[in-house]
C-alpha cells in the first residue's frame, strides 16, 4: 500500500511540471551602462519558478512561458534591479535590458526561502545571503567563518577549520539542529547526521553565495531544518567561464592552494575545481592526567599533553558536466572528492581524524517545469581515534602511541543515496510546487561507534545487525497573490521515516506589500527533527571507562527502571517581521519569533549504569552518557539588521539579536528539590542572550581598484554545559567530580564576553592579478567560542589571484 501511493505521489509530481497550456518564449540582451554584456544576471518572471541567466555574451532565454502578462525582473549584485512588463501569447517576445550601477539592499535574488527565485526583501522568513566576495574574505579553512556576522546565527569556532554553526539556542559540541546543504542536496555527514560545515564539498573558488534561513524550514527543506538551514551553492560553468589560481600563505603555517576552470563546448559545459589546504591549529596544551598509583602527584607516564597532535589538511577535488539537450533541458552529473585531517569537538572529548576520505556522485536534469536529481555519498576512514580515551591507554594500561592508536580507532565506510523530483506551474496568479525526496543511509563503523555488526568491545564476539534508514518525504507548496497587496504561501511536508511515525511540517506565511518600500510578513511553522543516526545507534563503550551510547532503542537500568526511547523534537514558531527600504539609502530587515519546543532532546547527559540497550546487554559496572527528551520549552527572541549605502563607494552595516531563555530558566529554577534536578543540572541554553555586530565597507579607497572592510563582533559571556564539557561561571578554575582531578575537561570560565574586529583589504592589481589580505581577530583579543578548545587568536593570510 505505501509503495503504491509513494508511486502515485511522484507521479503527481512529474504531471505538475508536465502541465502547460500554450507557451512561448522571452529572450534577450542584458547590457551595463557602458554597453558591455553582463555575465551572471538572474531574470525571472514575478511571482514564479520560471528564469534563466545571463551568459558571456549577455543573453538570456526564458522557454516554456505560458501565456499572460508578467513581470519581468533582471537582477544582480553591484546593479539596480529591473522589473518590465511583458506579454507571451504563444509567441516570443524580445526584450533587451540596460542595467543602472549601484544595488540597493533588499533586491538580492534568493531561492531557499520558497524554492523559486524571488527578491530577498520578498521572501516569506528571515533569510541572509553571503556572496563570493564576502566568502573570499573569511580566513581559516571554512567558508563558514564569513557567516559569523550573519544576524540570528551563532558561530562556535574551535580551531582554524572547526566551525559550527546553530541559530536560537540550545547548541551542543555535536551539533544536529542546522541542515546543510550544497545546491539542494543534503550536506550533512553520511552515517551520522553532524553538522560539519568544515567537511563541506564545495571548493571556495566554485561558490557562487551561501544562503542561510534562520528558523524552522522543515515544510520544504526536510526533518533537519527545524532550526534553520544553510544552503551552500555553486557557480555554473556557463556563468563563470575562465580560470583562476590562487595561493596563499599566513600565520599558523597556512597554506592554500586553489584553482578553477569552466568552459563552453557547444551544448556542454564543464568546470574543475581543486583545493589543497593546510597549516597547524593553535596549541591548546590540554592535559591529560590518570593517577595510575593513587598518590595525588602527576608522576612521569600517568599524563600527556594534547591538542597539537596532527597537521590540519583538507583536499578538496571535483568535476562536473552540463549538457543543454535543448532550450528547455539541461543534463547534469558530478564528482566530489575530499580528504581531510583534523581535530573536531565532540561532547565527550575530541576526534582525532587523519586521512578521511569523502566521496561524492551526483546526476541530475533541469528544466523550467521540474528537475530531478539522484546523488550519494561515502565515507571512508582511516586513521579516526577519541583522544582522551587513547590518553586513557597510554596513561592507565601502558600501551604506547602507536599501540594505544591501534586499539582505539574507531570506523565509518557509512554510504547513502539520496534523490529528488520536482515540479511547478502557474495557474493565473495561483503559483504550485510539489516534489518528492528520498534517502537510504546504510552507516557502517564495525560496531567501533554504532551499534551495528561487528566485534563487540566488551564481550569480544562478533554480534549485532546492519543498520538502514530510510526517509521518504512529500512536500508541496501554493502560493496565492490575494486581494489589497496581500501574498499567502501555504506548505507542507509529510515525512516517513524507519523508525519514527509520520510526521507532517505545515508552514504559513503571509506577506502585504502594500508599502511602497518595504513588506511586513507573518510565517507560522512547524517542523521536527527525526534523531539524527548518531542519536539512536551510537554504541561507544569503553572497557573500565564508560558506555557512550544513543537512545534510539531505549534502556534498562541497573535498578529495574527503564528510559524510553528518543521522540522526535517539534519547534513550532511564529514570526512578524519586516524588510524594505524606507529611505533610498537605507535598508531594514528586522523580526521577531516566539518558538515552542515539546519531546526537546537533550545533549549527552549521564543517567547513571544500565544493563541494556533495546534488546543487548551492557555491562553494569560502565556509567551511561546518552541523550534524552523532556517536556517543553518556550523561547522569544528579535534580530534586527541595518544596512546603509552613503554613496556608491561606501556602506555601513550592523545586526543585533537578542533571544530571551527565561522560560527554560525558570524551569530549571522548578526543578530544584524535585526527580528532575539531576537531569537539568546538566543541561544549559548553550547561546548567547545578545550579540551584535557593525562594519564599514569601501570601494575604491584612495586609489581605484582597493576595497577595505572592518568589522566589530560581540558576543555576551554565557555558560555552556555538553556532554563531558563545562564553561560556567560558577565552575571556573575547577575540575568537574567524574574527571577525578584529571585536567582535561577542566572548567575554564564561560564562552563569550569579547568584542573581535577583523579587517580585509582588497586590490585589483590589474584585469587578471588581484590581492587579498584578510585578519580575523585584529588586536589578537582572548576568545573563548567553544569548549574543550583553545582562545581564538589572531589570524592573517595574504591571497594572490590570477585569473585567466
Amino acid at each position: 500500500m505505501r509503495s503504491k501511493l509513494y508511486t502515485i505521489m511522484v507521479w503527481a509530481v512529474v504531471m505538475i511540471g508536465s502541465l502547460n497550456a500554450e507557451s512561448g518564449t522571452i529572450s534577450g540582451v542584458i547590457t551595463g551602462e557602458n554597453g558591455d554584456p553582463i555575465v551572471g544576471v538572474n531574470v525571472w518572471l514575478k511571482g514564479t519558478t520560471i528564469g534563466s541567466s545571463t551568459r558571456t555574451d549577455g543573453s538570456y532565454r526564458i522557454n516554456g512561458v505560458p501565456d499572460g502578462t508578467y513581470e519581468l525582473i533582471a537582477a544582480h549584485i553591484g546593479n539596480q534591479s529591473v522589473e518590465l512588463p511583458v506579454t507571451v501569447s504563444g509567441n516570443s517576445v524580445a526584450v533587451d535590458i540596460s542595467m543602472m550601477k549601484g544595488s540597493i539592499s533588499g533586491e538580492e535574488v534568493v531561492v531557499s526561502a520558497a524554492l523559486r527565485p524571488q527578491k530577498l526583501v520578498d521572501a516569506p522568513g528571515t533569510i541572509s545571503v553571503v556572496y563570493t566576495e564576502e566568502l573570499h574574505r573569511g580566513t581559516g579553512f571554512s567558508f563558514a567563518n564569513s557567516v559569523q556576522n550573519v544576524k540570528g546565527v551563532n558561530v562556535y569556532r574551535n580551531g582554524i577549520d572547526g566551525v559550527g554553526i546553530s541559530a536560537r539556542g540550545f547548541m551542543t559540541a555535536y551539533n544536529y539542529r542546522f541542515q546543510l546543504m550544497t545546491d539542494g542536496m543534503n550536506s550533512m555527514l553520511t552515517g551520522n547526521g553532524f553538522s560539519g560545515t568544515h567537511m563541506n564539498l564545495a571548493s571556495k573558488e566554485d561558490l557562487e553565495r551561501v544562503e542561510i534561513v534562520v528558523g524552522p524550514s522543515s515544510a520544504l527543506y526536510g526533518p533537519n531544518a527545524h532550526n534553520g538551514m544553510m544552503n551552500v551553492i555553486t557557480l555554473h560553468p556557463r556563468d563563470s567561464q575562465g580560470g583562476t589560481i590562487v595561493i596563499g600563505g599566513g600565520q599558523n603555517e597556512i597554506l592554500n592552494l586553489r584553482g578553477r576552470y569552466a568552459g563552453v563546448s557547444g551544448p556542454f559545459s564543464y568546470k574543475i575545481n581543486a583545493e589543497s589546504l593546510t597549516g597547524k591549529d593553535w596549541d591548546d596544551n590540554r592535559k591529560y592526567w590518570f593517577d595510575d598509583d593513587g598518590n595525588g602527584a602527576e608522576d612521569a607516564g600517568e599524563f600527556t599533553i594534547e591538542g597539537n597532535e596532527y597537521p590540519i589538511k583538507h583536499l578538496r577535488g571535483s568535476g562536473n558536466l552540463f549538457y543543454e539537450l535543448n532550450n528547455d533541458l539541461e543534463l547534469t552529473g558530478g564528482y566530489n572528492y575530499y580528504k581531510f585531517s583534523s581535530r573536531n569537538m565532540t561532547n565527550i572529548g575530541h576526534n582525532i581524524i587523519k586521512d578521511w576520505k569523502m566521496n561524492r556522485w551526483n546526476i541530475g536534469a533541469t528544466h523550467p517545469r521540474y528537475f530531478a536529481r539522484l546523488y550519494g555519498m561515502k565515507n571512508e576512514s582511516d586513521i579516526y581515534y577519541q583522544e582522551d580515551i587513547r590518553a586513557l591507554f597510554e596513561t592507565a594500561l601502558g600501551f604506547s602511541n602507536e599501540d594505544a592508536i591501534n586499539a582505539t580507532n574507531l570506523v565509518d565506510k557509512s554510504t547513502s543515496v539520496a534523490g529528488e523530483v520536482q515540479g511547478n506551474m502557474r495557474i493565473e496568479k495561483i503559483n504550485l510546487i510539489g516534489g518528492v525526496s528520498w534517502e537510504r543511509q546504510t552507516p557502517i563503523s564495525e560496531r567501533t561507534v554504532l551499534l551495528d555488526r561487528g566485534i563487540d568491545p566488551i564481550s569480544g564476539l562478533l554480534v549485532g545487525e546492519d543498520i538502514t534508514v530510510n526517509q521518504v518525504g512529500f512536500y508541496g507548496q501554493v502560493e496565492r497573490e490575494l486581494p489589497n497587496d496581500f501574498h499567502l504561501t501555504t506548505a507542507f511536508r509529510f515525512d516517513t521515516h524507519s523508525n519514527y511515525e509520520s510526521q507532517l511540517s505545515p508552514r504559513f506565511g503571509l506577506v502585504w506589500k502594500g508599502l511602497q518600500n518595504g513588506n511586513i510578513r507573518a510565517t507560522w511553522n512547524r517542523a521536527f527533527q527525526a534523531p539524527s543516526i548518531a542519536q539512536q545507534y551510537l554504541y561507544i563503550a569503553i572497557p573500565g571507562s564508560r558506555y557512550q551510547a544513543g537512545n534510539g532503542l531505549g534502556f534498562t537500568l541497573a535498578d529495574g527502571s527503564t528510559i524510553d526511547p528518543l521522540e522526535p523534537e517539534i519547534n513550532e514558531t511564529f514570526e512578524f517581521g519586516y524588510k524594505g527600504t524606507p529611505s533610498p539609502n537605507l535598508y531594514v530587515d528586522g523580526s521577531y519569533y516566539i518558538s515552542k519546543y515539546t519531546n526537546f532532546i537533550s545533549g549527552f547527559i549521564p543517567v547513571g549504569n544500565a544493563v541494556k540497550m533495546g534488546d543487548t546487554d551492557l555491562d553494569a559496572s560502565l556509567p551511561l552518557l546518552t541523550y534524552l527528551n523532556f517536556g517543553g520549552v518556550t523561547l522569544q527572541g528579535f534580530d534586527v539588521e541595518l544596512k546603509y549605502s552613503l554613496n556608491n563607494s561606501v556602506k555601513l552595516f550592523g545586526n543585533f539579536s537578542f533571544v530571551d531563555a527565561s522560560d527554560f530558566d525558570k524551569q530549571k529554577e522548578n526543578s530544584i528539590g524535585t526527580d528532575e534536578e539531576d537531569f537539568y543540572k546538566g543541561f544549559f541554553f548553550n547561546t548567547a542572550e545578545r550579540k551584535w555586530h557593525i562594519g564599514i565597507e569601501g570601494r575604491d579607497i584612495l586609489t581605484n581598484g582597493l576595497a577595505v572592510s572592518v568589522k566589530a563582533r560581540h558576543v555576551d559571556e554565557y555558560d555552556f554545559v555538553s556532554g563531558k564539557w563545562s564553561a560556567t561561571k560558577a565552575g571556573e578554575g575547577t575540575i568537574p567530580s567524574f574527571a577525578s582531578g584529571n585536567p582535561y575537561y577542566a572548567d575554564n570560565g564561560p564562552l563569550g564576553g569579547f568584542t573581535l574586529v577583523d579587517l580585509n583589504a582588497a586590490y585589483t592589481v590589474s584585469e587578471t592579478v588581484s590581492l587579498v589580505l584578510n585578519i580575523d581577530n585584529l588586536f589578537d583579543t582572548e576568545a573563548f567560542q567553544m569548549v574543550g578548545s583553545p582562545s581564538t587568536s589572531r589570524l592573517a593570510i595574504l591571497e594572490v589571484k590570477y585569473s585567466f
